[in-house]
Parts: structure tokens; sequence; C-alpha cells
């Protein structure tokens, strides 16, 4: 998901949002939630092609070999200041990868 709001100062601000789920039952419940917020220029341009073009393959296989096996791996946890990390680095790549295709 992307979400878009603004800074006091009427900038945008832009952020590539991922949620896992699981079926419990007949029901979905989110298990994670992860939120990046875009801030180097080409993550920002990144994530606005996403939420303009929706999310192109390479992006896709980043957050499918990246952002995906970390976030299943933290359900009722917290991460670790590696995995924060690495899932930083992982929706950055996500975002950077959308500019290049």
């Amino acid at each position: 998901m992307v979400e878009k709001s603004c800074s006091p100062q009427a900038e945008p601000i832009w952020k590539l949002v991922f949620d896992l789920f699981k079926k419990v039952g007949n029901e979905f419940v989110e298990i994670v939630h992860v939120s990046f917020k875009a801030e180097a220029p080409v993550e920002i341009q990144g994530v606005e092609t996403i939420a303009a073009d929706g999310v192109p393959r390479k992006s896709a296989r980043v957050f499918r070999n990246k952002v995906f096996p970390i976030a299943k791996g933290l359900e009722k946890r917290q991460p670790t200041a590696e995995e924060k990390v690495a899932l930083r680095g992982g929706m950055s790549e996500a975002a950077v990868t959308a500019v290049e295709v």
C-alpha cells in the first residue's frame, strides 16, 4: 500500500506499507505491519511511481525475497535492530527498483 500525507510545511510525505495477514478460522488477521517513509529523492520518486502505476515486477521480487521472509518471522515479536535495518533496506530497494524499470 502507498500512503501520502503532508508535513507541517506542506511538503508531501510518501510511505510504502507492507502488511502481512494470516488466515485464522474464516478471517484474515494482520500479523505484521511494516511502514517505510521515503526520504531520498529516488525513494520518493519510486513510491510515487508505485502509487501511479502499481508495483512493477522487479519491485515485487524485492518484496517477496527481501521483505516477506523477515516480516513472516516477526509474528508475535518485535524486530531486532538488524531486522529493522534489513526491512528498511528491502523497502528502500523496492522503491528505488520501481524507478529503474
